[in-house]
């Protein structure tokens, strides 16, 4: 794999976890306006309640689609940035 190729792959895939970022942003957004600004999950203190943001979606959008679009981007991101990692550092 050459250089620019290399290059290429891992802006695509950082794109792809910098959207797959701005989905979970929105799931959040829904997921905070029924609450009151005392029971908010504030974005920047999330931690381990990035799980319980993702079944609080689900109970109340059972239908969306936005968190299979979330792991689908975050799952593609992730692969193949650390493909092009392998094959860059086998070379």
């Amino acid at each position: 794999m050459g250089f620019v190729a290399a290059v290429m792959a891992v802006l695509v895939a950082g794109f792809l976890l910098m959207f797959s970022n701005l989905v979970f942003l929105d799931i959040l957004n829904e997921v905070n306006l029924g609450r009151t600004p005392n029971q908010q999950i504030r974005q920047w203190f999330l931690g381990v309640r990035f799980y319980e943001v993702l079944k609080l979606h689900r109970e109340r959008h059972p239908e969306s689609r936005k968190r299979r679009k979330m792991w689908v981007l975050a799952i593609l991101g992730w692969s193949i940035g650390s493909t092009t990692a392998l094959i860059v550092l086998i070379r």
